[in-house]
């Protein structure tokens, strides 16, 4: 062990003394790093020859890898510069810093060019893949659908006055006088009981309920759950992936404003994400000044976070808290999840037959969801997206973070629950129309495996960035 480290010391010492080996290396990483992504990305000679996804994988692995590695060696020719400046080798280390300013341009446009191509390679590569010289053939003995023209604009984050009490009742809060913010009370106490006396009730509540929309997330390795308010437009859902960001729709009729409002539920190991702030900032829509307001607090496991960016805020971060106390308080009342139901707002639930169906939006590649079903039991769906011939997945990791929500149910078999997000297909480009099978899956919250629950052939296409 002695030998090994005085070897180790003196290849250290003689690389940093060397006036070639640093740059050589660093060259050399650059060089190979450029030539994987030429047969990779450059498509001569090998152009259509990637059929192989481990292939693929292993190209795209050893570009990451080439990457952390030019990105070290140059470190490493930069901190030989110094090591020779300090012993007073002034032309060596020049020299050192000269190929350094050389090299580190070249790496950099290395990356933004690595960047872009992996944009549209993935996508190319995937049509060239399912067509028989450029042309797509439909699979046989299925039933093909085309996503629909939605009934009102469900993937619009604009307000429409009338839809559902909640919203309009935030809205209209920016028309009364504007509350001093040192009155604001940031607490919810029904939200608090029940998280300490009935929280599967309160779950159970926040999954059937189509004004919430329930589902699971992670973030730096960290998992949480996510309740985000849904607004309506037209009496329906908007479906967002995320938080919805809603803002005005007519300004002649309802003065600027965005607003949004977001529930998480951690587990005790996710402390690193605490909220506890209220942010007050002047901020700038178009040539008016409007308040910027962000509120966040702890209740038990609850995190809570208001987005209230108008003239008049904080009045809907006010109005916000006064309607969660009296919808938690109205949920405290219930004595069984059966009564649920009861207190449910249109759209969340309805007699007939479990379904699946896609809206287009205005981008290529990106559709909303409308999803009904009852699997009997508490539990999360999500979708799975297979290309219908060659029944590879799509978005894999994407389809299933943007459109998984536990979702109500009920032991009557003729009632089915609401469903639906906002969700995009990056295989494919526009224009390049193909079959996907779209599955709804279900994750039971106790015992047992998954299971598929429907499933529907659409002709779709890819989003291009």
């Amino acid at each position: 062990m002695k030998k090994f480290l005085i070897r180790l010391k003196s290849f250290v010492s003689g690389f940093f003394s060397s006036v070639y080996a640093p740059p050589i290396f660093a060259f050399t990483c650059i060089a190979l790093l450029a030539l994987t992504s030429f047969v990779y990305y450059g498509r001569m000679p090998f152009g259509y020859r990637w059929e192989s996804v481990e292939l693929r994988m292993a190209f795209i692995q050893l570009e990451n890898f080439l990457i952390c590695l030019s990105l070290f060696a140059l470190l490493l020719l930069f901190i030989a510069s110094f090591v020779k400046l300090a012993k007073d080798r002034v032309g060596a280390a020049f020299a050192g810093c000269g190929v350094f300013l050389f090299l580190l341009p070249a790496f950099l446009f290395m990356c933004v060019m690595i960047g872009g191509a992996a944009m549209f390679a993935d996508d190319d590569f995937f049509y060239q893949s399912i067509t028989k010289n450029g042309i797509y053939e439909d699979p046989l003995g299925v039933e093909i659908f085309t996503p629909e023209e939605p009934p009102v604009s469900i993937y619009k984050s604009t307000y429409i006055e009338g839809d559902e009490e909640f919203q309009t009742k935030i809205i209209k809060a920016n028309a009364d006088p504007v509350r001093p913010l040192e009155e604001l009370k940031r607490e919810i106490p029904s939200l608090t009981k029940l998280e300490n006396e009935n929280l599967e009730l309160l779950c159970e509540y926040f999954a059937s309920n189509c004004e919430w929309r329930f589902m699971a997330d992670s973030i730096y390795g960290k998992s949480y759950l996510t309740i985000n308010r849904r607004f309506k437009c037209g009496g329906i859902p908007i479906r967002e992936k995320y938080m919805g960001n809603y803002s005005t729709a007519d300004e002649t009729k309802t003065p600027y404003f965005s607003y949004d409002l977001c529930l998480y539920y951690m587990s005790p190991d996710d402390s690193w994400k605490k909220w506890n702030t209220t942010t007050l900032e002047k901020s700038k829509n178009g040539d008016r000044e409007v308040n910027a307001l962000d509120t966040g607090f702890d209740i038990g496991k609850f995190s809570v976070n208001i987005r209230d960016f108008s003239m008049s805020a904080p009045n809907m971060t006010f109005k916000t808290l006064e309607l969660l106390e009296e919808e938690f308080a109205r949920v405290r009342k219930l004595k069984a999840r059966e009564e649920i139901e009861g207190i449910l707002p249109t759209y969340s639930v309805k007699s007939g037959e479990a379904s699946l169906k896609l809206y287009a939006t205005n981008n290529g590649g990106i559709y909303n969801s409308e999803i009904w079903v009852n699997a009997g039991e508490p539990g999360l769906i999500y979708l799975r997206a297979y290309e219908a011939n060659s029944n590879r997945r799509l978005s894999e990791s994407r389809l299933h973070k943007a459109t998984n929500e536990y979702v109500g149910y009920s032991k009557d078999p003729s009632k089915v629950f609401f469903a639906g997000t906002e969700f995009t297909i990056h295989e494919g480009d526009w224009g390049q129309k193909y079959v996907a099978r779209f599955e709804v899956w279900f994750q039971p919250s106790g015992k047992g495996p998954e299971r598929k629950l429907l499933e529907k052939h659409y002709r779709i296409e890819g989003w291009m960035r």
